[in-house]
């Protein structure tokens, strides 16, 4: 080991050599389940390449990918799958929200002063995710519904208890201006006799 690599480890984690071994033994593990997940990545791959029926494998390959989804996140989600889903909503902070166990963020494509319009919606993990603040427990249980009539391109979370729209994003036209459109509508408060 050189004098510079063995000078930086040592002021990284210390002149104790348990602390060597304990670090190597968490990298090897990483590894050791690094390679399981290749390996099965790999194994999927192989089948599709080599199958005559890509429609059941591509299908295979899909599903694969849902199941391992903290190894394979998207960046984005593709708005058009969003579409009907059914997820339980916990609430809004700024311009994101939370169904289900994931955190997105409504992304602004602003153009100028006058157009802006929804650029994305990004998958906001680790410590980004934790940080923002929504309820504990679900407010509601909600499907996505998608809205297009030329002009506007509005996405809304609808509950399905009662029909009360959660939320809208999406574009919105403003006196014949694009607009980024991000509303959210929480509930009256109820009170003892409701």
């Amino acid at each position: 080991m050189s004098l510079d690599l063995d000078w930086a480890i040592r002021a990284a984690i210390g002149d104790d050599p348990l602390d060597m071994t304990e670090l190597l033994s968490k990298y090897a593990e990483q590894l050791s389940q690094l390679k399981k997940r290749t390996d099965n990545l790999y194994s999927v791959l192989s089948g599709i390449v080599k199958s005559p029926d890509l429609t059941a494998d591509t299908e295979k390959f899909i599903k694969w990918l849902k199941e391992h989804r903290g190894i394979m996140d998207p960046e984005t989600i593709d708005l058009d799958d969003l579409e009907g889903t059914e997820a339980d909503f916990y609430g809004v902070d700024n311009n994101c929200f939370k169904l289900d166990d994931t955190v997105c963020e409504a992304i602004e494509d602003e153009s100028d002063g006058y157009r802006s319009m929804l650029d994305s919606v990004e998958i906001i993990k680790g410590n980004d995710a934790k940080s923002k603040i929504f309820f504990g427990s679900p407010v509601a249980r909600v499907v996505v519904e998608h809205s297009d009539d030329g002009t506007d391109n509005l996405y809304t979370l609808v509950d399905l208890h009662d029909g009360h729209t959660w939320l809208t994003f999406g574009t919105d036209e403003y006196d014949y201006y694009p607009c980024f459109r991000f509303e959210y509508t929480p509930k009256a408060p109820q009170t003892a006799q409701e």
